[in-house]
């Protein structure tokens, strides 16, 4: 690519990265993974085409990872159980006292 080329690459990267929410610490570790052909191999050259095709690769396996995130999130939520508590005392009191009542009669 010469200086133009990269030039307009950078302007496309930075209009890309505003749609798509992408930080500049994105767009490293993308840049890291593409050095290590994690995104495909580069043989003889690099052109725009090529490069936002890897970059595409790249905002799927975040998104991947953001959806796994989310959903082991929820999991971890829902194992917890009922979170529900009771507010006040009188219902503490009252909960106390209807339990006690049913073990007197469970063991007369």
């Amino acid at each position: 690519m010469n200086p133009e080329q990269i030039m307009q690459l950078s302007y496309s990267l930075i209009e890309e990265a505003e749609a798509d929410q992408l930080a500049i610490q994105d767009v490293l570790l993308f840049l890291d993974g593409m050095v290590k052909y994690k995104y495909g191999k580069v043989y003889d050259r690099m052109d725009m085409p090529t490069f936002f095709e890897m970059l595409e690769k790249y905002r799927e396996e975040r998104h991947q990872s953001y959806i796994n995130g989310k959903e082991e999130a929820h999991a971890q939520f829902k194992s917890m159980g009922d979170t529900n508590r009771m507010s006040n005392d009188t219902d503490k009191e009252a909960n106390r006292n209807a339990m006690n009542e049913y073990l007197k009669n469970q063991y007369k």
